[in-house]
């Protein structure tokens, strides 16, 4: 893996964090951009985690802390740095700076997020629901 940093902030600073857009504006196209834009409103409970290298976002991740816990709402990597570890290292500081568990939605059909999601430590909460996973914080 290259060398990397990683930021993160509140979505109450999209609108003013040009270099949160710089970067963005590197992986995206102009209407993949407006969307992702769209959805990160100003929102005191919204975050992003970003992975940095070489000057541009590679992986995002864009959660939402919850009252009873924190609900990732998007995982972004851009495609040819897929499957390097970059989302992992991402989702493993979400994890420690998580003070409750995280729950996401997958696609039954996604095998392949379903396995990074499992190897994280990710679980169905019930044989019925196929699409919710969670990740249970200990000791809280």
């Amino acid at each position: 893996m290259q060398s990397s940093n990683i930021i993160h902030f509140q979505s109450t600073e999209v609108n003013n964090n040009d270099s949160y857009l710089r970067y963005v504006a590197d992986i995206y196209t102009l209407g993949e951009l407006n969307d992702v834009c769209d959805r990160l409103q100003p929102n005191k409970n919204k975050y992003v985690l970003m992975l940095i290298s070489d000057n541009k976002a590679i992986s995002m991740i864009i959660y939402s802390i919850m009252e009873d816990y924190w609900y990732v709402e998007y995982v972004l990597t851009e495609l040819k740095y897929r499957g390097k570890g970059y989302s992992k290292e991402l989702f493993n500081l979400l994890i420690k700076l998580s003070e409750k568990s995280l729950m996401l939605h997958v696609f039954p059909s996604n095998i392949i997020a379903k396995r990074f999601y499992i190897n994280l430590g990710f679980r169905y909460p019930s044989s019925s629901d196929q699409y919710c996973m969670i990740l249970e914080k200990r000791g809280i």
